[in-house]
């Protein structure tokens, strides 16, 4: 997939449905939200659609930005400290002063800013 728009939105589909309808696959989602969510609902086509046409990806920054670091990191070579980087890329979010002396997850994070400023910028 060489499209990180579509990339952060099928990951985020598939976390999403695998937490919540194939348990255990992240206990925390279900543990927070199954007394609000009717069971099935993730198995209807409108879910699909929610996730690749209609989501936001300023109204879901933490989903969209762990999509893409995902994204970006695959075109570097694939260490141990990648799925700990998506965690702490959170904190990005919420930062006004980052670190990080990780040249990798740096240039991640440099393309990730590089992206969302070119899609801001579009009409």
């Amino acid at each position: 997939m060489s499209d990180p728009e579509v990339f952060w939105r099928v990951e985020s589909l598939q976390a999403w449905y695998e937490a919540i309808e194939m348990r255990p696959a992240s206990r925390d989602y279900d543990d927070w939200l199954s007394p609000y969510l009717k069971r099935g609902s993730f198995r209807d086509p409108s879910y699909q659609s929610i996730w690749l046409e209609e989501a936001s990806g300023a109204t879901m920054p933490l989903n969209r930005l762990i999509g893409l670091v995902k994204f970006y990191q695959l075109a570097q070579k694939v260490t141990h400290v990648n799925a700990a980087d998506q965690l702490h890329a959170g904190h990005w979010l919420r930062s006004d002063l980052f670190l990080t002396a990780d040249r990798p997850f740096h240039s991640v994070l440099t393309r990730i800013a590089v992206y969302t400023s070119q899609i801001t910028r579009s009409p």
